[in-house]
């Protein structure tokens, strides 16, 4: 089993990838059921072979991001230990054009739900990333990074709500260094968790009123 999955994803990495994206999504979705389940059977062989992978978008490793992001909650410190390593990798070679494309492999949903205090850890790794005087693709690559992993706090409890405030804060503190491009990008990412958050005070203030017209309703016609 372990030659014949691991085999069949070094094949799948040639020519760019092209066989993987010929399959149809059910053939993919079961290669990704079936590379999970070797995985949680089999850690330590499968954390050595994606350490023996490059990672850039030309390789398996986006099939298996994905793959333990999707169908197992068994490898967060991995997935974390990953992101940190594509993103060092892509600064060690200043080489930024595609990692978002990698990156965005990592489908964090179970995590958030499962295993929060690793998706927080990773949205601050990401957030301690920028800086506002290097390279502003590599910043602008991150950010966009930060926006894909962001969940919809606004239905959850204050205690993660106040995390979200927490990077906010942190964000906003690198405008003042911030280039005109990386500030508007910044401005943008708060922008939308402002609309998130002003669109909650509008429905709430709606029920609100909908409940006093109802109340005086009662009052005047009972």
């Amino acid at each position: 089993m372990k030659s014949n999955i691991l085999t069949q994803l070094l094949e799948l990495e040639k020519n760019e990838l092209k066989a993987w994206y010929d399959m149809s999504d059910k053939e993919n979705d079961a290669f990704y059921i079936a590379l999970a389940e070797f995985a949680d059977d089999n850690q330590t062989t499968f954390k050595e072979f994606c350490l023996q992978q490059i990672p850039s978008e030309e390789t398996c490793l986006s099939i298996v991001y994905e793959a333990i992001t999707k169908k197992s909650n068994s490898f967060n410190a991995l997935v974390f230990d990953e992101i940190k390593r594509v993103i060092q990798y892509s600064k060690n070679q200043k080489e930024y054009e595609n990692i978002d494309t990698l990156l965005w492999n990592f489908d964090l949903k179970n995590m958030y739900q499962h295993d929060f205090q690793t998706y927080t850890k990773i949205i601050s790794y990401l957030i301690s990333e920028i800086k506002p005087l290097q390279e502003i693709d590599f910043n602008i690559i991150i950010l966009d990074t930060i926006d894909y992993y962001l969940i919809d706090f606004e239905k959850d409890k204050d205690d993660k709500k106040k995390i979200f405030e927490e990077w906010k804060t942190k964000l906003e503190q690198m405008l003042p260094l911030a280039n005109k491009e990386l500030k508007e990008k910044i401005e943008d990412l708060l922008e939308i968790k402002k609309i998130s958050s002003n669109d909650l005070k509008i429905k709430l203030i709606l029920f609100a009123l909908f409940i006093a017209g109802v109340v005086l309703y009662r009052q005047f016609f009972k």
